[in-house]
């Protein structure tokens, strides 16, 4: 192979090399234009050594999910094994001086991590600075490893760096797609619709979960039920007429992490009276006559057959209570002393995937009174695993915005202790 082109390629490597470097460190959640308008909106440092080891294992014993901790650890090492491996083939001081090379990885850590916190684009942490400069030693034992092996000859040593790098991108490809995909921008999670040609792409007139099936008609609550007693007590039982035209579908889930497959089916007659309670219900009436035209009915797991359902469930009132509570949603309108907030609910998919359902087709509208002794935290979180806790203010409060709020349920009104806003940076 010729020199020339080794060299051309090596050029090529570490031209594309560096622009990973700044997509993966410095633009993971911003783009070059929000730096230029100014930065980012969020920055945080860490001087304290291996407390992100820390703050996994923690994570790990709360919540056995050890993947997205090990992935990131990991990768701060195997994004700098490559630049110990470049240096010393790019420039002939690196190659006589190891100091000199961990010199440079060390510098080039602390600098990706300074623009970090001046341009406000995520944490300056000196356990990213030793992970990095731990990859970059990998990467110069690599290179002096080669170096034994080819017996130092410059040109073979090159040609090996080059096939290595290139070999070592496919898998580092790969991983970074499965675990940081949508962070990175390399893929995209896609919702597929098979069987919904008959289903009415105009929002739903309704939602909710089934009570009963009764005399030509479902009877139903009007929100999802869940786990949460406090977001129940706000719901409202309501009934549609089912006739002849009536067209009824069962929707099942399949998920991944690339993509979750929505397959409508027709449902009998004889299927439809055997819906069970808490099942969840979509209904799109009949412009003219306000009967059911369409009814999409599919299953959150984890509330099939919930015996807290009855047909004499309904309140006017939700009632009062003297206990603290919690309710989780997000924000969809702002007052002065009031917020309007859409309580979520999740459905949850196999492979662990998840679908937060708060969209326009599943609304369950709370008002959430606001005091003079209403507490507010920022909740701030980087990787989507560990959040950093910052005092708040109600200016911080934006609509779409993901809420947890702890107070009281009064009547039809949720008196809040404490509101902790969610900002993912």
């Amino acid at each position: 192979m010729k020199k020339s082109l080794v060299k051309g390629m090596q050029y090529t490597i570490s031209i594309f090399y560096v622009l990973v470097l700044f997509k993966i460190v410095l633009l993971k959640y911003y783009s070059i234009s929000d730096v230029i308008d100014g930065g980012g909106a969020f920055r945080s440092y860490n001087f304290v050594p291996f407390q992100i080891v820390k703050d996994y294992v923690m994570i790990f014993e709360s919540t056995n999910n050890w993947l997205r901790g090990f992935a990131n650890i990991f990768g701060n090492i195997v994004i700098f094994v490559p630049f110990g491996l470049l240096l010393p083939t790019l420039f002939d001081k690196m190659r006589k001086s190891t100091k000199l090379t961990f010199l440079t990885i060390l510098c080039s850590s602390i600098l990706f991590e300074s623009l970090q916190y001046i341009f406000a684009l995520g944490t300056a942490d000196i356990d990213d600075i030793i992970l990095n400069v731990l990859g970059g030693g990998i990467g110069v034992a690599l290179y002096h490893l080669i170096a034994r092996m080819v017996r130092k000859n410059i040109d073979r040593i090159n040609i090996t760096v080059v096939i290595l790098l290139i070999a070592g991108s496919i898998p580092a490809y790969y991983v970074a797609k499965i675990e940081f995909g949508n962070l990175l921008g390399l893929t995209q999670h896609e919702i597929v619709r098979i069987g919904n040609e008959e289903i009415p792409t105009r929002p739903v007139d309704a939602q909710g979960s089934v009570i009963k099936i009764t005399n030509g008609q479902v009877v139903y609550f009007d929100g999802i039920k869940s786990s949460n007693e406090t977001a129940n007590s706000y719901l409202k039982q309501k009934s549609t007429k089912i006739v002849d035209s009536t067209k009824m579908y069962w929707r099942d889930i399949e998920a991944s992490r690339d993509e979750a497959i929505f397959t409508y089916r027709e449902i009998s007659s004889e299927d439809f009276e055997n819906i069970d309670e808490n099942t969840v219900l979509q209904i799109w009436l009949n412009e003219n006559t306000n009967e059911a035209e369409v009814i999409v009915f599919y299953e959150v797991p984890g509330t099939k057959g919930n015996e807290d359902i009855t047909a004499d469930s309904s309140k006017e009132e939700a009632p009062e209570s003297n206990d603290y509570q919690e309710i989780e949603g997000t924000v969809l309108g702002i007052e002065h002393n009031k917020l309007v907030v859409n309580l979520k609910t999740i459905q949850e998919l196999v492979d662990g995937a998840g679908i937060a359902m708060t969209d326009e087709e599943n609304v369950k509208k709370v008002v959430i009174e606001l005091t003079n002794e209403t507490e507010f935290i920022k909740r701030i979180s980087t990787d989507g695993v560990t959040s950093t806790d910052k005092e708040g203010k109600f200016e911080d409060l934006e609509v779409e915005q993901s809420v947890i709020i702890t107070g009281k349920q009064v009547g039809d009104v949720f008196i809040a202790d404490k509101v902790i806003m969610y900002e993912f940076k």
